[in-house]
């Protein structure tokens, strides 16, 4: 189910951010192949985060309905960690009526809503994704921000598999984790498969010399 969510996802990232290569040269297409698999191991690695602190009991009972700040943020369970070691820009945790109870952002607590720090409201769209039948509670898309990438991904929070932990009425928290794959992330994932100059591009600025991986950001 994962795997699926990640290919819909890199659909999703593809339909939005082409990849310039000149399709008579089987080196930039061979680029392109080598990005996307790249993309695609950092949307399974975000899903898979965010699946093992959403469905964790202890964050249930200490982030659903209340939030209890000293464990998440002081005794770091769920704060600035996860963007020293993921480099996990946002950290979200929304009420059922879609507001925003819990914010850290480059590692730091702050009061800033999901919506106005992306400058746009994904949450209608993941929910939505959630709320198919026979979905799994997480999903996962892609907005732009500051000119870059960013891949959010959401999940209800729910009491995992401890059974112990009494439910909460009311519909549930929703956690939000967002990637931002600004310059030195990109260039990161390109190196990683041989790709030089991964970058955000404008449609019609001048194309780089060399192998690499180009994402079209449309104007």
């Amino acid at each position: 189910m994962f795997s699926l969510l990640a290919v819909l996802f890199i659909v999703a990232i593809i339909a939005l951010l082409t990849i310039v290569r000149n399709i008579n040269d089987s080196s930039d297409k061979h680029s392109a192949m080598l990005l996307e698999k790249a993309i695609h191991n950092r949307v399974d690695t975000l899903t898979t985060h965010i699946k093992d602190y959403a469905w964790w009991g202890e964050a249930y009972q200490h982030l659903h309905p209340k939030i209890d700040t000293d464990w998440a943020y002081t005794r770091q369970n769920m704060g600035a960690t996860l963007w020293r070691d993921f480099e996990y820009e946002g950290l979200f945790v929304l009420d059922g009526s879609g507001k925003t109870r819990y914010s850290v952002i480059n590692g730091k607590l702050v009061t800033d809503s999901l919506q106005s720090w992306l400058g746009e409201d994904p949450l209608p769209e993941l929910i939505q994704k959630i709320n198919k039948p026979d979905a799994i509670p997480v999903s996962s898309t892609v907005v732009m921000k500051g000119g870059y990438p960013a891949l959010v991904a959401a999940a209800r929070i729910t009491t995992g598999d401890d059974s112990s932990i009494p439910v909460a009425p009311g519909p549930a928290s929703v956690l939000v984790f967002v990637d931002v794959l600004d310059s030195p992330k990109l260039t990161a994932l390109g190196e990683e498969y041989g790709i030089a100059q991964t970058r955000v591009q404008h449609k019609n600025s001048p194309r780089l010399a060399g192998r690499r991986g180009v994402a079209t950001l449309p104007r």
